[in-house]
């Protein structure tokens, strides 16, 4: 779809890493071949479906209109619903395309992916912001709210109900690149740690690098010319939305590489999904050590021009109250063990390069663009 949501700020919808939304029930139960579960990343929890079936399972808002439809067509979104804007975008603030504006416009169907699943920020799940929340527990778990969200399956209507707990969890995650040096020459990266951590590639070449996507697609290719993204890539779709803006093009692996210039610094960051660990709480055994813990080893691969190259990485657990020795053996330390959105513009700034005046000129650049909403646009999102 052509018309473009704005970064919005990082307070209204960042996620508290004490929160956790939880999935209770699924009523009545879906068949084999439809799964909904939810993800809670550090920006914003999110739903997600599969739907293997011949059935399509759709999607409803608060009023009972359709705005989102998974199945053997693919995924669907009704551009002239705020609700689609909305649940592309994780802080809950995107601007509404003035059709879209009106309760009354007929629907207008974008294929947003050629694969059955899908995953958005649904906001009936998070905390309302201007809610504050309760004091951390001592210990255990606390529930603060519920939710329910209403699915239709062919002509069955389905409730999942839910709930968000607040969850006293000490200690936290860090990734950090174990692939140094870089492999390949004029290349340098650094991570930005965190349990979904940033990678930042800055290319000082003359040939440029391709970042391959997490389905083995062309992300990125970042060079002389500046940086440009492959606008079918899945991996780079999670990254739009993660960032606030629509994605503009159907996401499909398979397809030719649609380039598009970001920015026309040769350098990039990016959420690294690959590096996510997806779980809000490791076991208990591991919490129990008082030494770091590797929890998922990770990789992305690169190109530039006949060499092939991979970078490596590590996401782990970092106890409380760590000793020095034992985080310096694990490449890091218990300092920041979140790392927000927010931060990551301070990080940005520390690194010294363009690449926050690149993001300011890629969302001028999309504004610039925005126009009214158009049939076979959207973009999946999978983890």
């Amino acid at each position: 779809m052509a018309a473009t949501l704005r970064a919005a700020p990082v307070r209204a919808h960042e996620m508290d890493p004490r929160l956790r939304t939880v999935t209770e029930s699924v009523i009545p139960a879906l068949p084999a071949g439809v799964t909904v579960s939810v993800r809670n990343t550090v920006i914003s929890s999110e739903m997600l479906v599969e739907n293997h079936t011949q059935t399509e399972l759709q999607l409803l808002t608060d009023a009972g209109r359709v705005f989102l439809r998974i199945g053997p067509q693919g995924v669907l979104g009704d551009l002239n619903t705020p609700e689609w804007y909305q649940s592309n975008n994780p802080y809950g603030t995107a601007n509404i395309p003035t059709p879209a504006q009106n309760p009354n416009a007929p629907p207008f169907w974008g294929r947003a992916s050629h694969d059955p699943d899908w995953g958005w920020f649904e906001h009936r799940m998070h905390p309302k912001p201007t809610v504050d929340l309760p004091p951390p527990p001592t210990s255990g778990v606390q529930t603060i709210s519920r939710w329910i969200v209403p699915l239709r399956y062919g002509n069955q209507d389905i409730k999942v109900l839910g709930r968000v707990d607040y969850v006293t969890f000490k200690g936290g995650y860090k990734a950090v690149l174990t692939s140094t040096p870089t492999p390949i020459s004029g290349v340098n990266v650094s991570v930005i740690p965190g349990r979904l951590p940033g990678v930042f590639l800055e290319n000082t070449g003359t040939v440029p690098v391709v970042v391959m996507g997490r389905e083995g697609e062309p992300m990125l290719r970042i060079g002389p010319a500046g940086t440009e993204a492959n606008l079918h890539s899945p991996s780079w779709v999670d990254n739009l939305k993660d960032h606030g803006d629509t994605p503009t093009v159907e996401a499909d692996a398979s397809a030719p590489p649609q380039w598009s210039l970001v920015h026309p610094e040769p350098r990039e960051l990016w959420l690294e999904t690959r590096g996510f660990y997806t779980k809000e709480i490791p076991p208990d055994d591991i919490i129990a050590r008082k030494q770091a813990t590797v929890l998922l080893r990770w990789s992305v691969p690169l190109v530039q021009g006949t060499k092939t190259a991979t970078l490596t990485g590590t996401t782990s657990y970092i106890p409380e109250a760590q000793p020095p020795s034992t985080a310096a053996a694990a490449s890091t330390d218990d300092s920041v063990p979140w790392v927000g959105l927010a931060m990551w513009v301070i990080l940005l700034a520390l690194i010294g390069t363009g690449a926050v005046l690149g993001l300011r000129w890629r969302r001028a650049r999309m504004a610039a663009g925005a126009a009214a909403p158009r049939a076979g646009a959207g973009a999946r999102r999978r983890r």
